[in-house]
């Protein structure tokens, strides 16, 4: 999926290691937001929060775009259980934004996300 990360930024970083693969990239990529997430939630810091929400949403949105190329070879089952989650992700950020609902499913789904990414 790594035209869906192309312009998500750090992107010129990964290129200059050429060892990485597009799973490792969307891997970290999550990993920084959750990280960012976590940190939030154990401050209870609402105003911390917004930013990894918003990329998180980010990222979603350009891997939803992916996933619905042509090209995506995923098997159709994967692609939808994949949607799912990422259009659940978007969901609950707006809705955690909005004042209602915690992080804690957001988390979750990336935690699963990169533990499936590190398969």
């Amino acid at each position: 999926m790594l035209s869906a990360i192309a312009n998500f930024g750090k992107l010129s970083y990964f290129r200059s290691a050429p060892t990485r693969t597009t799973r490792n990239i969307e891997h970290d990529l999550f990993a920084e937001i959750t990280r960012e997430l976590l940190h939030a939630r154990g401050a209870n810091n609402f105003k911390a929060s917004i930013s990894p929400i918003e990329r998180n949403s980010s990222l979603w949105a350009l891997l939803i775009d992916d996933l619905l190329l042509p090209t995506n070879n995923l098997p159709a089952e994967i692609k939808a259980g994949i949607l799912s989650l990422g259009i659940f992700s978007i969901k609950s950020g707006t809705k955690y934004l909005s004042g209602e609902g915690t992080l804690d499913d957001i988390i979750d789904i990336n935690i699963r996300i990169m533990k499936g990414l590190r398969s």
